[in-house]
């Protein structure tokens, strides 16, 4: 409630950060929130997030990735690298 007002912080969009190859493509986009893919294989904030993921298939097969373009994306909680390794 002490945030109600208070102007949130803006930054310029200045595209996305390209690692490799030809930086013209199209395709279809796999992936999502950095920290939620990692929560699933993590197990350390839900204990059973292992189990249900694999009960309910929420994450694609290794076929599904096949000729995919990868999306990573970061939470607004600003995580640090090490947080992955």
């Amino acid at each position: 409630p002490k945030a109600l007002g208070t102007a949130r912080i803006s930054h310029a969009n200045t595209g996305f950060d390209f690692l490799q190859g030809n930086a013209q493509f199209e395709g279809e986009i796999l992936g999502g929130c950095l920290e939620s893919l990692y929560d699933i294989f993590d197990n350390s904030r839900y204990a059973d997030s292992r189990e249900l993921c694999q009960k309910y298939k929420l994450f694609p097969d290794l076929s599904d990735w096949k000729g995919k373009i990868l999306l990573l994306e970061t939470s607004e909680e600003k995580p640090e690298p090490d947080d992955f390794k």
